[in-house]
């Protein structure tokens, strides 16, 4: 509380505890805090979790921990929202990706991905690809390695 000038009711809004949960802890009297408390520490004040296991300090995550910690929740965040759609794994990947470089304002990541979108044309192609036969899909295969192979 003193390294981040914090009261016993900015204790309560961080951890969501009761405020007699935070004198009781804040006095010594409780010798392991709930997990949910230990989270809300760690996620909101950057406190290291092995310093609150062993006392071993330092105290706080550094910019770097805190910036990677950052990055990892956005990731978890984009899989999240990715899984939730009705899309196969390789489209949920995409999605994954522009999200994380959308909220990392990765121009050049999010330019990879949108490259890979198909044009008006190849969506046609690909459409009517997939509406053919096994056999019609093998021919197409067949025509076209021949045509790579005079090329």
């Amino acid at each position: 509380m003193t390294a981040k000038s914090l009261t016993q009711n900015d204790l309560v809004e961080i951890t969501g505890s009761s405020l007699s949960r935070v004198k009781a802890i804040t006095s010594g009297r409780v010798a392991k805090l709930k997990f949910e408390e230990t989270q809300a520490l760690v996620k909101k004040l950057h406190v290291r979790g092995d310093w609150l296991a062993t006392g071993e300090e330092p105290m706080f995550q550094s910019d770097k921990e805190i910036e990677f910690h950052r990055r990892l929740d956005q990731v978890k965040e984009s899989t999240n929202a990715a899984d939730q759609l009705d899309l196969d794994k390789k489209q949920q990947g995409r999605i994954q990706t522009i999200l994380f470089a959308l909220d990392q304002d990765d121009h050049r990541l999010l330019d990879e991905q949108l490259g890979q979108i198909l044009t008006d044309d190849e969506e046609q192609l690909l459409e009517q690809y997939r509406s053919c036969s096994q056999e019609e899909q093998a021919a197409v295969k067949m025509m076209l390695a021949a045509f790579r192979k005079n090329q």
